[in-house]
C-alpha cells in the first residue's frame, strides 16, 4: 500500500510517527508524495495556527481523493475527536493513549515504547524518552491531552542511541513532554544522561526543552563536564508571573 504521512506541532509527534511509519515501510508498504491511498496524521492543538494548518491540511486531502483513508492521532484527535468526525466524516481517530493500537491495528506488531533506527531525510536524529506532563499550568492545554506520565527504561534508551550510531548518526537529540520528569525506576535524567556518556563512538547529544525548576546545578555540571552532550540548555520562559504559571 501508498502511504503518506503528516506531523503537527512537538517534536515528540514527529518522533512518534517517524516510529509508526518506519514499521509500515518495513512490513513492505511504499512512501509516497502523490497517489497514497493511507494518510497518517498527528495532530497538534498547543496554538491557534497548529489547528488551523491541521484543519486545511485535511480539507485540502479530502478535497484531492474522497476515497483517501485517512488516520489521525494526536492532541487535537485526543480532545477534539467529535469535532473531526464532524466535519471530515469517516476518518479513522486513534486518541494519544491508543496510538500504540496504530501498529498493532494495521500491522499486528507491538510497538511500546516509539523507538526509531532513523529518520527520513534527516541527518539528526530524535529519540522519545518520555511522555506526559502533570504540572497543569494555566495557559497550557498538553496536560488535558498528554497526561499519563510515561518513561522508557533505560536499557531501551542505551539500545536505541547504539542503533542510531550503527545506521550513520552523529547527533541525537533527546526528547519528550516534561523531559525533566523523566523516571524509570530509581533513575532520574541525570542518571540517564551518566550512562549515555559512557557509550562509545562518534558522535554527540543534545537536550530538548526542560523546564525551569527541572535545572539544578548538578544538571548542569553534568552537561558542562560532558564530552559527550552539547553544553547548553533551552529553557522555555512562559510566564514570569506566578499566578499565570
Amino acid at each position: 500500500m501508498k502511504i503518506y504521512y503528516k506531523s503537527f506541532g512537538c517534536r515528540v509527534n514527529q518522533i512518534e510517527l517517524e516510529s509508526i511509519i518506519e514499521k509500515f515501510l518495513k512490513k513492505g508498504h511504499k512512501l509516497s508524495f502523490n497517489d497514497y491511498e493511507l494518510l497518517i496524521v498527528n495532530s497538534c492543538c498547543v496554538t491557534k495556527k497548529a489547528e488551523d494548518d491541521l484543519l486545511r491540511f485535511i480539507r485540502k486531502e479530502k478535497e484531492k481523493n474522497k476515497f483517501l483513508k485517512i488516520i489521525l492521532t494526536g492532541c487535537y484527535a485526543t480532545l477534539f475527536e467529535e469535532n473531526l468526525k464532524e466535519r471530515f466524516g469517516d476518518v479513522v481517530v486513534y486518541k494519544n493513549d491508543e496510538k500504540k493500537r496504530i501498529v498493532k491495528d494495521f500491522l499486528n506488531e507491538e510497538d511500546d515504547y516509539f523507538n526509531v533506527s532513523g529518520f527520513n531525510l534527516r541527518t539528526r536524529a530524535f529519540i522519545k524518552v518520555q511522555d506526559g506532563c502533570n504540572l497543569r499550568c494555566s495557559y497550557c492545554i498538553v496536560p488535558f491531552a498528554r497526561n499519563q506520565m510515561i518513561s522508557k527504561p533505560v536499557e531501551n534508551v542505551i539500545d536505541e542511541i547504539k542503533e542510531l550510531i550503527v545506521n550513520g548518526y552523529k547527533e541525537v537529540v533527546i526528547s519528550g513532554t516534561r523531559l525533566g520528569a523523566y523516571k524509570w525506576e530509581s533513575k532520574r535524567l541525570k542518571d540517564l544522561l551518566k550512562d549515555i556518556e559512557n557509550i562509545r563512538g562518534d558522535f554527540r547529544m543534545r537536550l530538548s526543552s526542560l523546564e525551569p525548576m527541572e535545572v539544578d546545578s548538578e544538571l548542569v555540571s553534568i552537561i558542562k563536564n560532558s564530552q559527550r552532550f552539547c553544553s547548553y540548555f533551552h529553557i522555555p520562559l512562559q510566564s514570569a508571573s506566578d499566578n499565570i504559571l
